[in-house]
C-alpha cells in the first residue's frame, strides 16, 4: 500500500476547521445579542443568520507534517478555537492515523485562520470571545 496523498489530508483540516469554527458561531445562539457589521442583532433572529453563514479560509499559519499515513489508516481531525480576531477566529487541528488494530499516530498539526461573513451580502459577523476556562485553554 502507498502513503496517503498530503493534499488530501490537507483538505481534511481545512473543512475541520471550517465545522469547528461554525460550531463557536452556533455556540454563540446562546448569547442575547451578537455583532454583525457594526449592529446589534438579537438570538431570535440569529438562527436566519446561521442560514446565510459563509466559512472562508483567510491563511494558513502553519502545517507540520510529523509522519505519514498509509492507504488504510483511519484518519481522524482534531480541531479547537484557540483565539477570535473579530470577524476571524484561528483553529488549532492535530490529526491523527491508525491502522486498525494498530496504535494512534500523530501525523499532523496545523493552524487555520477561518473568517465568518454573510453569503448573501459578505457582510462580516462578529466572533464570539472564547473564553479559556481550563489551563490546557488558556495555553492555546
Amino acid at each position: 500500500m502507498g502513503n496517503t496523498f498530503g493534499g488530501q489530508i490537507m483538505s481534511w483540516m481545512e473543512e475541520t476547521a471550517r465545522i469547528c469554527a461554525l460550531r463557536h458561531v452556533r455556540a454563540g445562539y446562546h448569547n442575547p445579542t451578537f455583532t454583525v457589521a457594526g449592529s446589534a442583532t438579537s438570538s431570535s433572529s440569529f438562527i436566519d443568520l446561521l442560514q446565510d453563514v459563509y466559512l472562508s479560509t483567510t491563511w494558513v499559519d502553519a502545517m507540520v507534517f510529523r509522519g505519514k499515513s498509509n492507504v488504510g489508516d483511519r484518519i481522524t481531525c482534531k480541531a479547537q478555537c484557540n483565539r477570535t480576531f473579530g470577524c476571524s477566529v484561528e483553529v488549532g487541528l492535530r490529526v491523527e492515523a491508525q491502522f486498525p488494530g494498530g496504535e494512534v499516530r500523530h501525523i499532523n498539526t496545523g493552524y487555520i485562520n477561518v473568517m465568518c461573513l454573510r453569503n448573501s451580502t459578505k457582510e462580516e459577523i462578529q466572533m464570539p470571545e472564547l473564553t479559556p476556562e481550563t489551563p490546557d485553554q488558556k495555553q492555546q
